[in-house]
């Protein structure tokens, strides 16, 4: 996962011209993982403690979607409701955003790095 003030800065280049980056949603199982198998299972009808099995198909689990809600109450002071992944892109993690609750005083540099710098 790319911590938010990477993203940012990699924004933050491409509005001024500096790199290509495709902000375009999208979510594909990685064939290169043991762990990502492709298949999600529904728990839901499974008696807890039993040994009965879950219903499993080929799928993606909910929650990677460009519209999928995340379960976060309370982000910005003046949330409405629950935010879309694209709500959260959008408004919480922006650069540009008028309602982003936090930013780094430096995206290029951090002096905990030995080198003091990221790039």
């Amino acid at each position: 996962m790319v911590p938010v003030r990477f993203l940012q800065y990699v924004r933050i280049l491409k509005e001024s011209g500096e790199v290509d980056f495709d902000e375009s949603w999208g979510y594909a199982h990685s064939t290169q993982l043991p762990s990502d198998t492709g298949v999600v299972c529904d728990w839901s009808d499974v008696t807890p403690g039993s040994l009965e099995l879950p219903d499993c198909a080929k799928a993606t689990c909910s929650g990677h979607k460009y519209e999928d809600e995340l379960p976060f109450k309370d982000l910005i002071t003046d949330q409405d409701g629950l935010f879309t992944n694209g709500d959260f892109y959008h408004h919480v993690t922006s650069p540009f955003s008028s309602r982003l609750p936090y930013a780094y005083d430096t995206l290029t540099s951090w002096p905990g790095c030995p080198t003091g710098v990221l790039y």
